[in-house]
């Protein structure tokens, strides 16, 4: 029996080893989530966004650009003539202080002549006569505003100041009294437009003022 021992224990021993190596071989491996992550790899340049994917922006030819230049001078033109026109009268207003004593010498210097017109019209049978003033033309040979060379005294002809429009002539460059010609209106037969080149019993006196309108 003692000789028997030895053996069995030999045997004990090789059951143990199989038995681990069994266990060993039939063990599950981890899990993929347990693994090892792979690294990341950088995007080549060849992958990498590309601007020219982006529709480039047209730019505009030269007939366009040349139409936005003329539209915003269009639009210049018409906010300075706006400008002027709400500065007309103040203009005027300077100018008919500035000219009041030659408007006033006309006046004075013709005015009996006007009245003794008056006093034949009353006597006339259709109560009324030629204007002998201005020759029955309805103009003057001369302008207060202008000395006759019928320019806007502000700008002299020119349409312009220096911040823009002329505001007195609003950019025509003409006399806003005589129009351009020269020659004033008569002041005297001028009074009534119905009547004009006519002067009659009821005829009013011309205006003390220059007229700015």
């Amino acid at each position: 029996m003692k000789r028997h021992l030895p053996l069995l224990a030999v045997g004990l021993l090789c059951g143990l080893l199989v038995a681990l190596v069994v266990s060993k071989t039939s063990s599950p491996s981890k899990p993929d989530s347990l693994a090892k992550p792979e690294p990341i790899r950088p995007v080549s340049a060849a992958h990498e966004f590309m601007p020219s994917a982006v529709p480039p922006k047209l730019k505009p030819d030269e007939k366009t650009l040349q139409r936005v230049q003329e539209l915003e001078k269009m639009e210049l033109a018409k906010r300075q003539r706006d400008e002027a026109a709400a500065g007309m009268h103040r203009a005027r207003l300077e100018v008919q202080i500035y000219r009041h004593n030659a408007w006033a010498k006309v006046i004075q210097e013709r005015y009996p002549q006007f009245q003794a017109l008056r006093e034949q019209a009353a006597q006339a049978p259709d109560k009324k006569v030629d204007c002998a003033i201005c020759g029955a033309r309805g103009v003057l040979d001369l302008c207060v505003v202008c000395d006759h060379t019928g320019k806007c005294p502000t700008c002299q002809g020119t349409g312009k100041v220096a911040n823009g429009v002329c505001p007195t002539c609003v950019g025509s460059g003409k006399c806003f009294l005589c129009f351009g010609l020269g020659k004033m209106p008569c002041p005297f037969c001028q009074s009534l437009p119905r009547m004009r080149e006519m002067i009659t019993a009821s005829t009013p006196d011309p205006p003390a003022d220059l007229p700015i309108e």
